[in-house]
């Protein structure tokens, strides 16, 4: 008895030292107990086939799934309420809040099936496809990149007609957007003259007018949008502006760090993963890599200094995702911590379904988590 008490009092201290030696054990016992502000609970998980080809994307309170040609859509509660089997292989796949917009490269046709699942229709494109984007009035952009020196760019409606085309010269879209509301689109472009490279940022209304051209000099845009009060976002590869109606910069910011990601689903907000400068040096630390939320008047108003490398964000709301290979983390916009959550599988995405629910999609598994506060 003296014996098994011994070794049992040994096999304790021992857990107890792996413990204090290993705080992401700590850290998954914490994220599997609760966390800072709540509980984190498994609502369903759903087992998936290993395949490259699966694609995911968010649609309101939900998760589009498209597998060997069938599009999918759950409810945040992981319930499926509609498939459709389109049988294409390699779709293109974009989601506004109400509709899911796919292309078929092979027949250069779009479709757009709204959330109930109603095809709402299904056009063939009069030239090869190249991008496209949207906007939450399901109005599209569409560029096409064709042989000739001349490009064009095709606007068309919430039922599919065709109601402008914009033909460009020498230069490569980069980036497009769509406002219906603001009747703009804006296009990015980069190109040579000379020896000289220049960039572009060109402003149209929806007939296909031009109204606006900003040199960008050697500025390389990663991303534009078009926000609710109507500015014209741009972010380079360090910078974020924002240009009005009027075609105005309105304000720019001067961090002078790599940004990486970027979510631009928040409604006030706009949430970025930016690299520091110690991603460069010999040494390498994550310390210097922060995630940062902006508002539409480009003041700063959150700042979080992630333990891991973020690889995704996503937002519902005043509430932020980001995930690195194996965690979770859930923030609110001002840089608070709601919770870590640790995985033993490799993170490929994750969403925000609410303020209370998310989806994380590995290899093996689509698990709809919920988190309940205390």
């Amino acid at each position: 008895m003296q014996k098994r008490k011994k070794g049992l009092l040994i096999l304790i201290t021992i857990i107890i030292i792996l413990l204090f030696i290993n705080p992401k054990v700590i850290s998954y016992l914490k994220a599997k107990t609760g966390s800072r502000e709540g509980d984190v609970s498994i609502i369903k998980e759903i087992e998936t086939t290993h395949s490259s080809q699966i694609i995911y994307e968010k649609l309101d309170n939900g998760l589009i799934q498209y597998l060997e040609g069938i599009l999918i859509y759950y409810n945040m509660d992981g319930e499926q309420i509609w498939s459709i089997n389109l049988g294409i292989t390699r779709p293109i796949i974009k989601t506004n809040s109400n509709s899911v917009y796919v292309i078929d490269k092979n027949k250069n046709q779009i479709l757009r099936i709204n959330k109930k699942g109603e095809q709402i229709y299904k056009n063939t494109l009069d030239k090869p496809y190249k991008n496209f984007n949207i906007c939450d009035d399901n109005y599209v952009v569409l560029y096409h990149h064709t042989d000739s020196p001349v490009q064009y760019i095709t606007i068309m409606n919430e039922e599919g007609n065709k109601v402008g085309e914009i033909t460009l010269g020498e230069g490569e879209v980069t980036n497009i957007a769509i406002s219906r509301a603001q009747d703009r689109i804006a296009a990015s472009t980069i190109g040579t003259n000379g020896d000289t490279l220049e960039n572009n940022l060109l402003v149209y209304d929806l007939k296909g007018n031009l109204i606006g051209v900003e040199g960008l000099k050697n500025n390389v845009i990663l991303n534009i949008f078009y926000n609710e009060k109507g500015d014209l976002i741009a972010v380079d590869e360090k910078n974020i502006f924002s240009i009005d109606k009027n075609n105005k910069v309105k304000w720019e910011t001067n961090f002078n760090e790599p940004i990486t990601l970027i979510d631009t689903t928040g409604r006030n907000y706009l949430t970025i993963y930016s690299e520091g400068s110690s991603k460069n040096s010999i040494i390498y630390s994550r310390t210097g890599n922060k995630i940062k939320t902006l508002a539409y008047d480009g003041k700063l108003t959150g700042e979080i200094a992630p333990k891991e490398e973020i690889l995704g964000l996503d937002n519902y709301k005043n509430e932020i995702i980001a995930y690195s290979l194996r965690t979770i983390f859930k923030y609110g916009k001002n840089g608070n911590v709601r919770f870590e959550y640790p995985y033993s599988s490799d993170i490929l995405k994750s969403f925000a379904l609410s303020e209370n629910n998310i989806v994380v999609i590995t290899k093996e598994k689509t698990t709809f988590l919920s988190f309940k506060k205390i």
